[in-house]
């Protein structure tokens, strides 16, 4: 069950596959620079990178790097959003991945995208990156791809 910011049910445009654990590729070409999170996060082992967010990734990216969708699936909402400017988000089954800070879209609700397909380009400041589980923020790192991290 998706639902909106207000908690409406978004109702299913047909199916989409949910994420696998391991699958999914990196929203834009770089290396996440930090994490954030509302819950919890353990340092690394050097002691400076937290590696359990449960909440996003932060892709210090130059403006107008492009970004990708790290999965296939449809997208269910593009558009601004205060406090989140241009905002996407992809419904992968009971998975959505969430993408913010994005200065142009390329993409609208209800349309299907494949994995690397360009949703838009980053606003000043980078990109932020999450997933979600239902109703719920989960960890990006069990998701990505092995060598992603």
């Amino acid at each position: 069950i998706l639902t909106d910011t207000k908690g409406t049910i978004i109702p299913s445009q047909g199916a989409t596959k949910s994420l696998r654990k391991g699958s999914i590729a990196l929203p834009v070409d770089a290396e996440y620079t930090s994490t954030f999170s509302r819950a919890y996060s353990q340092k690394d082992a050097k002691g400076h990178t937290p590696v359990n967010a449960k909440g996003g990734l932060h892709f210090a990216v130059p403006k107008n790097s492009k970004v990708k969708a790290v999965a296939d699936g449809e997208v269910i909402f593009a558009n601004y959003l205060r406090g989140y400017n241009n905002l996407v988000v992809v419904r992968h089954g009971e998975h959505q991945t969430v993408y913010t800070n994005n200065d142009g879209l390329r993409v609208k609700a209800g349309d299907r995208v494949r994995q690397g397909d360009v949703l838009g380009t980053s606003a000043e400041g980078g990109v932020d990156f999450s997933v979600r589980y239902r109703k719920n923020t989960v960890s990006p790192f069990d998701w990505l791809k092995k060598g992603k991290k």
